[in-house]
């Protein structure tokens, strides 16, 4: 993780703040609450973002969920998908979700892989998404980053304070 830190660094001038891989382990979420990071996007078993807690630090889990590219395109199966059914199933997706943001908060992350959703025609249908999304409104487009700061300071911040308190 160190050296991934590092050559994150070397080459884009920035620290990296969040994480996401293939898998993780049993140490993954105290390693990262070890090397400052700010958020996870690894867990598929909750709707909306959450908090991992660790000797008083914190760390935002930004829940992903199997609706991007590689589900739709097959990457893994070999099936290329028809870039006009997968930019039907997302405006289906996105269309429930925000129908119920009405009574409860929603959160909608989709994961794209520049090597799949890269390719002609799947192009296409990453830029119907967007505008499909943006049709509807009163939306937020952040970074994982931005998205995980205004959790700790808007939806978790009750938690962040107890931790606060008890620490000082």
């Amino acid at each position: 993780m160190k050296k991934a830190i590092a050559m994150i660094e070397k080459r884009t001038g920035r620290r990296p703040y969040g994480w996401r891989s293939c898998t993780q382990s049993t140490n993954t979420i105290e390693l990262l609450i070890e090397h400052g990071f700010v958020f996870n996007t690894n867990c598929f078993h909750e709707e909306l973002p959450f908090l991992w807690e660790k000797d008083g630090k914190l760390l935002v889990e930004l829940p992903r969920q199997p609706f991007g590219d590689g589900t739709l395109f097959g990457h893994r199966h070999g099936e290329y998908g028809n870039p006009y059914h997968g930019l039907e199933t997302w405006k289906a997706y996105f269309d429930e979700l925000y129908a119920e943001s009405a009574e409860r908060p929603r959160y909608i992350p989709f994961t794209m892989h520049p090597y799949i959703i890269g390719r002609p025609g799947r192009t296409l249908a990453l830029r119907g998404i967007i505008q499909h999304m943006k049709k509807a409104g009163n939306l937020w487009f952040p970074t994982g980053i931005e998205l995980a700061e205004w959790c700790l300071n808007h939806v978790f911040q009750a938690e962040c304070l107890k931790l606060r308190a008890s620490a000082g």
